[in-house]
């Protein structure tokens, strides 16, 4: 087992505010620390945040059948249409976020979609199965022995993401460690310890226009624009509450709602 060195707490570990990303930025020493982010603030995939009720792997600790029914209800065929819930059907082809093409290597996996895509269904149970035990396992390891981040070794030893900056607003995507990420809401943290890729600090509208015609057609920018906004939106944050609620009710045998 390889152990990393520790890092320090950024602000003695106090949780970090929007003026602090650009301080982090510019920070020649920024590597040395890690930070915590609000879990309000933290983001997995398609927009689920990593609260209660807004996350399908938390609804599994709280009933595992839900993410079944999670797998099942959500199956968009693309980036735009998972982001907004399928009410934009304007022309995209892909299931990757539009800017990990040039600023976060992401593997080009083939029908990605079919079975390998952790924020969508459909999952063969072989994968469900798996999904289910590397979280409970994930809980249960941090629950008996305490979050050691040092230990899980290269090339993810700590929860990593990125920012999503909009005006004076911002979110953490987090790429790596999300189990980890959700097992430790689970156990009652109110804020995640995580670090910032090395390759990138943040994602903003300016980012995205730098990207046209590079990563994306200039012609594709207000497509992006809107995948991007929409982790933002309050109206698509609250159905996706509505569907992992229905996810849940379903789960318990209650009315069916199709999506």
């Amino acid at each position: 087992m390889v152990y990393q060195k520790p890092l320090k707490p950024y602000k003695q570990g106090h949780p970090i505010e929007f003026q602090d990303i650009g301080l982090l930025t510019v920070s020649r020493d920024s590597h040395r620390f890690y930070f915590n982010v609000p879990i309000e603030k933290c983001v997995w995939g398609y927009g689920w945040r990593y609260t209660k009720g807004e996350h399908p792997f938390l609804n599994f600790f709280e009933l595992g059948e839900s993410l079944d029914e999670f797998y099942h209800a959500y199956q968009p065929p693309n980036t735009l249409e998972a982001l907004t819930l399928g009410f934009d059907k304007r022309p995209w082809n892909s299931l990757e976020l539009p800017w990990h093409y040039s600023i976060v290597f992401v593997p080009d996996v083939k029908e990605r979609k079919k079975h390998k895509n952790q924020h969508l269904g459909p999952l063969r149970p072989d994968r469900l199965n798996r999904e289910k035990l590397r979280l409970t396992t994930v809980l249960d390891s941090i629950q008996s022995e305490g979050y050691q981040p040092e230990k899980y070794g290269h090339p993810n030893p700590h929860i990593c993401g990125y920012f999503l900056l909009k005006d004076d607003d911002f979110l953490f995507y987090i790429e790596g460690g999300k189990h980890r990420a959700t097992a430790l809401v689970e156990l009652g943290y109110t804020s995640l310890p995580v670090v910032s890729l090395p390759d990138t600090y943040f994602i903003s509208h300016d980012t995205l226009s730098g990207l046209a015609g590079a990563a994306y057609e200039e012609m594709d920018l207000p497509i992006v624009r809107t995948i991007f906004e929409s982790y933002f939106n309050p109206r698509l944050r609250e159905g996706r509450r509505q569907l992992l609620a229905e996810c849940m009710r379903r789960a318990r045998g209650s009315s069916v709602v199709v999506f």
